[in-house]
């Protein structure tokens, strides 16, 4: 079990740090080619979205880093953005957002 984060800039923000409406239906055909990519190649478990501040993360837990990493690596050019795929065999980073 791996925990993959994937973080990108919002483009414009409101004053409040979030979205905009056109830059909300970018991200949200970013996030679901995202999703599509993954399953494709591993098997994965939402764990959620966090927007502040100007940014937007993707969270899951993934079962193959290697493929996983490779997909992530393969969407260079859709968005700028920056991931973290790490071991998390006691769900440790998942649970952070799933017992709040």
């Amino acid at each position: 079990p791996f925990f993959l984060s994937v973080s990108t800039s919002l483009i414009n923000p409101t004053r409040n740090g979030l979205p905009n409406r056109i830059d909300a239906d970018n991200l949200n055909a970013w996030e679901e080619m995202i999703e599509i990519r993954l399953l494709s190649v591993t098997s994965l478990a939402f764990v959620g979205r966090v927007t502040w501040n100007g940014n937007r993360e993707l969270l899951y837990c993934v079962s193959n880093q290697k493929a996983t990493v490779d997909a992530v690596k393969a969407l260079s050019g859709t968005r700028a953005f920056v991931f973290t795929c790490e071991f998390d065999e006691k769900w440790a980073k998942a649970n952070y957002w799933l017992n709040r």
